[in-house]
């Protein structure tokens, strides 16, 4: 059995300080389009997939589960953050949506059952911050059914490598404290106090406990 590892352990601590992406709280958000973005790299549309299963892990705030529902997909959404399940919760029953149901778990231990398959499987920003991407990866095609689809986001290697500079240097100066990193990156970016979103999308890029990156040749394998 997967023992929960102490690097996911300050992971679940980190989101439950700073629920991610809490796209919703920000008033921006447009339930009938959001998911549209995610699927447009898989050349579908949330319409598209009306009466089908979705499986999202690491599911946050929940933003994409219930867009999908909003849509007519049944949605099971999975995380190991209770805060960002709330507001998840929270944004389904907003929409009165009753298509999408929230689960509090860790992904290397899913209880769900393994006769029941899933048409798509999200694991979107995910993986990189797990100790093993690609057995994160092994589990998420696990729950798919034959022929399913499943969308996968990961830290490019190539692409990462500005933030990681940046997150050198508020390590160089902070520590470990992510708090102390987040006040630097505040300072940084905005040169004056950050509203709560603004604190949660820095806090992700650049103070998060446990991030790793892949090759593209990484990812394709």
């Amino acid at each position: 059995m997967h023992k929960t590892s102490k690097g996911s352990l300050k992971v679940r601590d980190f989101y439950s300080q700073f629920p991610y992406p809490s796209i919703a709280a920000c008033g921006k958000y447009k339930i009938e389009k959001h998911a549209d973005k995610v699927l447009k790299a898989a050349g579908t549309k949330a319409p598209d997939l009306r009466g089908k299963r979705v499986l999202d892990l690491g599911c946050g705030t929940g933003e994409i589960a219930c867009s999908l529902a909003f849509n007519g997909t049944k949605v099971v959404g999975v995380d190991f953050c209770r805060s960002s399940l709330e507001r998840a919760r929270q944004l389904a029953k907003e929409y009165s949506l009753k298509n999408v149901s929230f689960i509090e778990a860790d992904l290397f231990r899913l209880p769900l059952k393994k006769e029941k398959k899933f048409d798509l499987v999200c694991l979107i920003g995910v993986a990189h911050h797990t100790s093993e991407p690609r057995k994160a990866f092994r589990i998420a095609c696990s729950c798919l059914k034959r022929g399913g689809l499943i969308l996968f986001g990961a830290y490019d290697k190539t692409a990462r490598q500005r933030h990681l500079k940046i997150q050198q240097s508020l390590t160089r100066k902070a520590g470990n404290d992510s708090e102390k990193k987040l006040e630097l990156a505040v300072k940084r970016f905005y040169g004056r106090k950050a509203g709560e979103i603004g604190q949660i999308f820095l806090a992700d890029k650049y103070c998060n406990p446990l991030e790793k990156s892949l090759s593209l040749k990484e990812t394709l394998s």
